[in-house]
């Protein structure tokens, strides 16, 4: 367990927890840390003193950043207010739902990751056992153009891929088909 005082640490620049697997969360009000530009992870938990919400004021993250235990997100509203659109420093995101049974609906699950869109300029992205059936449209977007890597793990429900230029799946156990919209198309008309 971290300190629980940790949030007047309000000069805190970085905070590297990887490695510490008995970690269930984040101690309470770490949106206190405006200063932080790295954070390795954060554990999302199920009150709202340590909850996702506790992002939204964080937007001097830059490099690599991984969200973890998304299950403990009760609804897209909470999502929303982590604001990952503003975090324009971070390159590398992944996202992590644990491999629990008892989510939400799928429709709930994918809301939230609908409001977990990053911004335009990230760079790789890695979702792992997302218990939904199909990702969010933002997944597909062309102005994501500069991301140059797609991680999916352990995604066993999902049914449909996004549309994308390069694409790597692992542990897909639903997936029946890829559609013919899937491949792109380059100028002369034929897919690639």
């Amino acid at each position: 367990m971290l300190p629980s005082g940790m949030h007047d640490l309000v000069n805190l620049r970085h905070l590297d927890i990887r490695g510490c697997y008995f970690l269930t969360e984040m101690p309470k009000e770490m949106s206190k840390l405006k200063q932080l530009n790295s954070l390795s992870d954060y554990i999302v938990g199920k009150d709202e003193e340590n909850g996702i919400r506790e992002l939204g004021t964080m937007d001097n993250l830059h490099r690599s950043f991984c969200i973890s235990q998304l299950e403990n997100v009760k609804n897209c509203g909470e999502a929303s207010e982590a604001k990952m659109g503003n975090k324009k420093h971070i390159n590398t995101l992944n996202l992590k739902w644990n491999p629990i049974v008892g989510y939400d609906s799928a429709q709930t699950q994918r809301d939230i990751l609908d409001k977990l869109q990053p911004h335009e300029n990230l760079k790789e992205l890695s979702i792992e056992r997302y218990p939904s059936e199909a990702f969010s449209d933002w997944l597909g977007l062309s102005r994501y153009s500069k991301m140059t890597k797609l991680s999916l793990y352990y995604c066993t429900n999902c049914c449909e891929l996004p549309s994308l230029q390069h694409l790597r799946i692992s542990q897909f156990d639903r997936l029946e088909k890829i559609d013919f919209e899937f491949y792109s198309r380059n100028n002369n008309g034929s897919f690639q």
